[in-house]
């Protein structure tokens, strides 16, 4: 559902609105680096950095964390939506 809204986001505003709300809900959640619930959001390459955080905890799980990996693997994917929404704004305003 997030990944939709974000996708769908028409400005920069409203997509680091989205991204921001999305990322207050993962305060209490394990296996996120700190640095990716940490708030503000500074601009696309803070996101494409998170993503990419995300994407390390992913490639490091050890077998017995696969539990947790759908969470993590959604926060990823978060970021990755994010990040590919952001660059399309910003292509339309240098348009």
């Amino acid at each position: 559902m997030i990944k939709d809204a974000l996708t769908r986001a028409d400005t920069k505003h409203t997509l680091y609105f989205l991204l921001t709300s999305y990322v207050d809900t993962l305060a209490l959640s394990k296996g996120i680096p700190e640095r990716v619930k940490s708030l503000p959001i500074q601009d696309r390459t803070d996101v494409v950095a998170r993503a990419a955080a995300m994407h390390d905890v992913l490639e490091a799980l050890a077998p017995d964390q696969r539990a947790v990996a759908p969470v993590l693997l959604e926060v990823a994917e978060v970021f990755d939506v994010a990040s590919e929404q952001l660059q399309k704004l910003e292509r339309l305003v240098n348009v």
